[in-house]
């Protein structure tokens, strides 16, 4: 399984490089919404994204509307530390997944879901 991990922070970005890796998946990294929405535009090859909300320029949500209009998106992860319930309401519209940046397990769980790996 190939995740795009789309997060300003490096920290969170190697972090999450680390955890996804060792549970066996491959990770492909973007910076900004701007990185990720020139990668999604052709998105063959990715199987989820992992989507932080607050970011420089366009928050996570924006990302999200933007890249639901390319064809084949594949799901999308709301992972931040700042869901609160309109927010939260907002993504499931959207129909994406949302977890709160310190569940971890929760985040693995849901990829491993999403790929057809049992936990």
């Amino acid at each position: 399984m190939r995740v795009l991990v789309v997060d300003d922070s490096a920290d969170v970005r190697f972090m999450l490089r680390i955890l996804l890796e060792d549970a066996g998946m491959d990770v492909d990294e973007a910076a900004s919404g701007e990185d990720a929405l020139d990668r999604l535009e052709d998105p063959a090859g990715i199987d989820a994204v992992v989507l932080d909300q607050r970011m420089p320029g366009m928050t996570g949500l924006d990302v999200a509307r933007q890249a639901l209009d390319h064809p084949g998106c594949p799901p999308i992860i709301l992972f931040s530390a700042y869901l609160h319930p309109m927010m939260a309401e907002d993504a499931h519209d959207l129909g994406l997944i949302t977890i709160v940046k310190t569940d971890l397990a929760e985040l693995i769980g849901v990829l491993r879901d999403l790929n057809g790996v049992p936990a």
